[in-house]
């Protein structure tokens, strides 16, 4: 009788290794699967770029903040209720991105470019 006490234990020692190992499979999966969720959400959100180009040309835009060695922009719009409304633009090429901003703000006479 002492030989099937001794199995038992062995027994729930498998079971709980097998358990252990698959909510750690589970756990992972749900990070990943959040993680992807909410990288692609970022990318919908984005303003498309020639969009946003179109918006600078008319004036449609307040204020560009960007982050030295970032691709991504955060852009205020004049119309928006909210100073913290911001939206974000992906920047293909960041030297003609600059370029041409430095050329609007010759070309409208603004000095404010840091």
């Amino acid at each position: 009788m002492s030989k099937k006490k001794n199995n038992n234990p062995n027994k729930n020692e498998k079971y709980m290794t097998i358990l252990i190992y698959a909510a750690v499979i589970i756990l992972v999966a749900a990070a990943g699967s959040l993680y992807f969720i909410m990288h692609n959400k970022e990318k919908e959100e984005n303003i498309p770029y020639t969009e946003f180009i179109k918006d600078i040309d008319e004036g449609k835009v307040e204020k560009i903040e960007m982050t030295v060695g970032s691709t991504t922009l955060k852009v205020t719009y004049k119309d928006r209720e909210k100073e913290d409304d911001t939206e974000k633009v992906i920047i293909p090429n960041v030297q003609a991105f600059v370029e041409y901003i430095h050329h609007k703000a010759e070309e409208r006479k603004l000095y404010s470019i840091s």
